[in-house]
């Protein structure tokens, strides 16, 4: 990998490298800071720079956003480092980063199913909480205690119904 440096103010341009000129093309998004800039009465002159390293091969730099009404003529480019640059400029207007609709719909659908999965854990970790609670753990147990002593005195009614119901039948 060697390094370059980019001071260009353009959309995309292609870098090959001299070592490897069969290489499948790489896009490769550039952040780069404005490092300069002049104004003048009827226009600007901005210098923006780059530093990034490339393997060998051919790559298309993206530069962007940059105003709208940059042209080919109006960019210059230059580098260091062991590489050819060819097809030097092509200004491409164009949405960068936007999604078309059927992306932002699988998007929505997917942010849509996200929601609900977070809400199911929203609702598990809620219950495993309300288990944790002291209080709430001793109310549990108060209510279990209660409802053992309530199946107790059920038993214990079916019982002596039973005893009544066998002497009613046995007085008859």
């Amino acid at each position: 990998m060697s390094p370059i440096r980019r001071s260009v103010a353009l959309c995309a341009l292609s870098l090959v490298s001299l070592a490897s000129l069969e290489a499948r093309a790489d896009t490769v998004p550039v952040e780069s800071r404005v490092s300069a800039a002049t104004v003048f009465p009827n226009a600007a002159s901005v210098r923006r720079t780059a530093r990034l390293q490339l393997a060998q091969g051919e790559h298309e730099l993206v530069f962007g956003p940059l105003p709208a009404g940059i042209t080919d003529e109006s960019v210059r480019l230059s580098g260091v480092g062991p590489g050819l640059i060819t097809d030097a400029v092509t200004v491409r207007v164009g949405t960068m980063g936007e999604r078309t609709v059927a992306e932002r719909r699988s998007l929505h659908e997917r942010v849509d199913g996200l929601r609900a999965q977070h809400a199911q854990i929203a609702a598990q970790h809620a219950r495993i909480e309300a288990l944790r609670d002291p209080q709430r753990t001793a109310d549990l147990r108060a209510l279990a205690q209660r409802m053992s002593a309530l199946s107790q005195e059920i038993n214990e009614r079916a019982q002596t119904l039973a005893r009544l119901d066998a002497q009613v039948r046995g007085a008859l």
